[in-house]
């Protein structure tokens, strides 16, 4: 970043073109500090990308959330042979709830909570990858 006093400021990263920002035309009083307000107000600017890092993480735990408790709701509606492991549906079942492929690889009975809470916790850490690999080719160098 290259301040440029009344000439505003530029921003460049390696490889790309540098990006220059006027500033407003305004009545100076005083400039004691101005420098050190630009610079927190830009440090500022930068931060405001992680809450929205932390929502998109929050919703994809939110949509795995509702995914099992979706497929739950079904389980308990349909009639009983509809969930068993030959049938063709039990296929979207096990790739949309990782937790359910993994106890019926392993033999191993898993509860409806426990379903609930590992299928939220895997699509957070798949929202994880994801948002990190998004925001690294957006924001790349």
């Amino acid at each position: 970043m290259v301040v440029k006093g009344d000439f505003g400021a530029a921003i460049c990263r390696s490889g790309n073109e540098p990006w220059s920002v006027a500033p407003p035309a305004v009545k100076m009083i005083d400039d004691i500090g101005a420098g050190d307000t630009f610079d927190a107000a830009f440090i500022q600017s930068g931060e405001r990308k992680e809450p929205n890092m932390k929502y998109r993480i929050a919703a994809w735990a939110f949509v795995g959330f509702a995914v099992a408790g979706c497929w739950a709701l079904y389980a308990f509606a349909a009639t009983p042979p509809a969930m068993t492991s030959g049938a063709p549906i039990m296929t979207l079942v096990e790739f949309t709830c990782p937790v359910v492929l993994v106890s019926m690889y392993f033999n191993v009975g898993v509860s409806l909570y426990a379903c609930l809470v590992a299928n939220a916790a895997t699509y957070a850490l798949l929202g994880l990858i994801v948002e990190t690999l998004r925001r690294r080719l957006n924001h790349a160098p």
